[in-house]
């Protein structure tokens, strides 16, 4: 699955980010993959390095307890559910996202840590049942 960086960032955690940027400072191959991360324009999940990377940071620790390399890099599911949202369900994104995203939407599908809608990502804090 090829994600933007934003969408690809927010499939970790912010203690997770925490962790990865700690270890940055002292590990230079995780220095080397965030440098790598933030030249990218998009990330494909499924590419070899990309896995490996990931599952390097597992390994390492820097995931939360009970989250897998798999978790972070399994595709946005088109059933689910995740913070009292559904998929197929109405919504309505709330500031400061409203201006951007000013319609009715629905739920396309449910990621890792975040709703797809109109092919973004909304943590359900932004986000209204209509």
């Amino acid at each position: 699955m090829i994600l933007s960086r934003l969408d690809f960032r927010n499939r970790f955690t912010q203690t997770e980010k925490a962790r990865i940027y700690a270890a940055a400072e002292s590990v230079i191959d995780v220095r080397i993959w965030l440098d790598d991360l933030a030249v990218s324009e998009e990330v494909d999940t499924e590419y070899p390095q990309t896995i490996g990377a990931i599952q390097a940071l597992e390994a390492a620790g820097l995931l939360d307890p009970g989250r897998t390399a798999a978790d972070v890099l399994a595709s946005a599911s088109a059933t689910g559910t995740y913070g009292g949202f559904s998929v197929g369900e109405q919504v309505r994104v709330l500031a400061p996202f409203s201006a951007a995203f000013p319609d009715t939407y629905t739920i396309e599908a449910v990621g890792v840590d975040a709703l797809i809608i109109n092919g973004s990502s909304f943590a359900p804090i932004y986000l209204e049942h209509v």
